[in-house]
């Protein structure tokens, strides 16, 4: 509870923006401190079990979620392949994911959540 209330809600306030920056292992680095904190473990044990058995996402999963969450509240943005195409193919009904050459792109919310929603 004390972790949901204070260090949940500072970790997935800007989620989105953090996951790209240079930081964002140090704040997987801070959040796996916490959980040993918490759970009374030593520096060389694994965190992993206790994610699950607390039900607390780790950062990277907060991402995947969160990006996920914008696509579903912005379907309307996005383009279906049947608006490009009239081929009936199994890819039809999923997003485009329009070409780039700028990684800058490919980083953003918009076009790694179209990737992650086309990968359910």
């Amino acid at each position: 509870m004390l972790y949901f209330s204070d260090i949940h809600s500072v970790i997935s306030y800007g989620v989105l923006f953090w996951v790209n920056s240079s930081d964002s292992t140090k704040i997987l680095t801070i959040q796996n401190k916490i959980i040993r904190i918490i759970a009374n473990l030593r520096n060389w044990d694994s965190c992993r079990n206790i994610f699950k058995i607390m039900n607390i996402p780790p950062f990277y999963s907060q991402y995947i979620f969160s990006c996920l969450v914008c696509i579903t509240n912005n379907k309307h943005l996005c383009i279906n392949n049947q608006e490009i195409h009239n081929i009936n193919t199994r890819s039809n009904p999923q997003f485009h994911i329009s070409s780039t050459s700028l990684t800058k792109f490919e980083k953003g919310v918009h076009y790694s959540g179209i990737q992650l929603f086309s990968h359910l």
